[in-house]
This record gives C-alpha cells, sequence and structure tokens, in this order.
C-alpha cells in the first residue's frame, strides 16, 4: 500500500532519485541493536536568518561517527548560494560573505550530496528544530519530500542526564541554567571548536553526544531505541 504523508498533499516537485533511495534505506528500521552498531551523522547548518519561510542555508557541515568514534576524515561541507546578494543579521555571525555565497555550488548541487552523505545514518543536531525545519524545505523544494532518517537531538539527551543525575544525588546536584552547546562542551570538560562555522559546530555536537551516549549507556540505556526514544526530535511543519 502506497502512503501519502500529508505534508506531501501539495508536492508540486517529482521525486528526485536521491530521496528514493532515502526512502528505501528507512522502509525498516531496526530500533533494538546495541546504539554502539549505529552509524550516526552529525550535522549543523548556517543560515542567513531565523525565518524557515524566508530565509535560507548559507552552509552545511557534517561528521560521521561509526562504533561511537568520531570519523574526523569522513566529513561533509559545503556553502549554499542564496537567493539574496547582499550582507545578512546572518553574515555577522558565521562570517561568509556575499561574494563566497554568490561563487558557491547552487542548493540543488549540496542538498542532494549532503542526503547521499547521510545514507543511512540517523542525524544528529543540538537544538534540532531550526536546522531540521530549513533543511526539511530545502528537501521538499528539490527532492519532492523530507530526508527519512531518524533525528535525535543532543539537547535532549542533554536534559535526560542532568535530571537522572539530580535523582541519584540531590546533595551535590548542580543545575543547569543554559543547554547551550559551547557551555556543556566546557562544563563536560570535552574540545573547544570554532563557533559559528557548519563543520566546527558539527564536530562540538559530536563529541557531546558521544560524551552523553557514554554516559547514558551507564545509567542503562542500550539500544538505538532507546536513545531515540528520550531524544527523538519530533518535526514541526512548516
Amino acid at each position: 500500500m502506497n502512503v501519502r504523508w500529508p505534508w506531501e498533499w501539495h508536492q508540486k516537485t517529482a521525486v528526485h532519485p536521491v530521496r528514493q533511495r532515502n526512502e528505501e534505506y528507512f522502509s525498516v528500521i531496526d530500533y533494538r541493536r546495541p546504539v554502539s552498531e549505529y552509524e550516526f551523522v552529525v550535522f549543523d547548518t548556517e543560515l542567513t536568518g531565523l525565518n524557515p519561510r524566508r530565509d535560507e542555508i548559507v552552509s552545511i557541515g557534517a561528521v560521521r561517527i561509526k562504533n561511537l568514534h568520531i570519523l574526523v576524515d569522513d566529513c561533509f561541507y559545503s556553502p549554499a548560494r542564496t537567493a539574496g546578494k547582499g550582507h545578512s543579521v546572518g553574515t555577522f555571525i558565521h562570517r561568509i560573505t556575499p561574494d563566497e555565497v554568490n561563487s558557491a555550488p547552487e542548493p540543488e548541487v549540496v542538498i542532494p550530496a549532503f542526503v547521499e552523505f547521510c545514507g543511512s545514518a540517523a542525524l544528529v543536531g543540538h537544538f534540532l528544530s531550526i536546522d531540521i525545519s530549513f533543511l526539511d524545505r530545502a528537501c521538499r523544494n528539490i527532492l519532492g519530500g523530507i530526508m527519512r532518517n531518524p533525528c535525535v537531538d543532543s539537547i535532549r539527551l542533554a536534559k535526560v542526564r542532568q535530571k537522572r543525575l539530580g535523582k541519584k544525588s540531590p546533595a551535590g546536584y548542580k543545575a543547569i541554567d543554559s543547554y547551550n552547546l559551547r557551555g556543556l562542551a566546557q562544563l563536560y570538560g570535552l574540545p573547544i571548536f570554532q563557533q559559528h562555522n557548519a563543520l566546527d559546530d558539527a564536530l562540538q555536537t559530536a563529541y557531546l553526544f558521544i560524551f552523553l551516549v557514554n554516559s547514558l549507556l551507564q545509567e542503562g540505556q542500550q539500544t538505538f531505541g532507546d536513545f531515540y526514544r528520550i531524544g527523538r526530535h519530533r518535526r514541526w511543519w512548516v
């Protein structure tokens, strides 16, 4: 039986072969295997702004994790050309200039390449709502639909870890006011990377993700399903 998802009812773009392969990868997912057996792609985007209806992806960076180890020689990074020609608010944050954007590949090249790089891996990001809303929009416009990769948000894993620490040792528990990526990396003694660069932020998130997974493994979480249940990103369609 062919199922038409609600977000595809008004879909105008023909289904891209890259998305067809993505659909095939995730026609069946076994959540019962140990999390260490799964492959993850940790990614981050830089944007022209925060409005997914108006703003655009300026760059995507990603790194692969296998056997809970970061493969530093298996990374993805690409700037992406945008419709806007001038400076935006985002320029002062990610420091990608209009000239760099104008000479970058078109999104029609970058997005399929990123989806192909991800393959059958689960996606990981920190505070995924913004990144996924922009990525979903780009995939619908270019590929005819969204990626089916399961998505895990490291901020959710961090909050669960803190909650469990508080229950185990309430007297010595220290609350966290902000779950900012760099703040958590400093708190946990992780390597610190340059901020507001998509690849560096992806690497920062990858170190955080592995730290949180190893910590939660000691708390009894074992399978990918265990981590997906507590870290799952739930899409809000735009």
